[in-house]
């Protein structure tokens, strides 16, 4: 009896701070998983724009490559090029240059609307587009919708009738054992060069 009558007091006493420790312990592990969750969203996306940023680019890209050499299915790369932009940044101010990359960012995450699709700020004024399952037919008329989507943004400024305009490479793969991520993005560049040789302010491909 005295033993039950020890454990009952000893219990009564302890319960109390016991409980408000555990409910403290809780909320520090809720809020570190939530910290640790918010650090890797920074860490994976670019600030300006909340597109993927170049880290994110390059996992997407091995990771789809990997996932297209194990289904022999087709993988597009797409770089897009804001044509122009040091100028309206000259000409406007950092401000609208950087609501310019907004805008168009925007566009660009609304054309990668699959669950696989990654848009990433590639770097400055250039972005990327990683399309899984996608051919040639599917990469063109993705980036023919985005090109008209962005010819239709209006003037950066008022009074300026300048446009704001891409420029877009697209290399087209099914990937084997001899073809890795960066022969995607070096065909794609390439692409994206004759794009700007031919004028700017359209496409050109690459695609098998």
């Amino acid at each position: 009896l005295a033993t039950s009558w020890l454990l009952l007091r000893t219990a009564s006493l302890w319960w109390a701070p016991a409980a408000a420790t555990f409910g403290i312990l809780m909320v520090l592990l809720v809020w570190a998983v939530w910290r640790i969750s918010a650090w890797h969203r920074q860490a994976n996306r670019d600030a300006l724009t909340g597109l993927g940023n170049r880290l994110r680019f390059e996992q997407s890209l091995q990771q789809e490559c990997d996932a297209a050499r194990r289904s022999g299915k087709p993988l597009s790369l797409v770089l897009i090029d804001v044509d122009h932009f040091k100028r309206h940044n000259d000409r406007h101010g950092h401000q609208l240059g950087d609501r310019v990359l907004r805008d168009v960012a925007a566009l660009i995450a609304a054309h990668a609307r699959r669950p696989r699709d990654m848009a990433a700020r590639y770097g400055g004024d250039e972005f990327a587009m990683v399309l899984p399952d996608t051919p040639t037919s599917g990469a063109r008329q993705v980036i023919e919708d985005l090109i008209a989507d962005v010819r239709a943004l209006p003037a950066p400024a008022a009074g300026d009738d300048s446009r704001i305009t891409l420029t877009i490479g697209v290399y087209t793969r099914v990937p084997d054992s001899q073809l890795h991520p960066h022969h995607f993005v070096e065909g794609a560049d390439a692409a994206l060069y004759r794009a700007k040789a031919n004028g700017r302010d359209g496409y050109a491909m690459d695609g098998a």
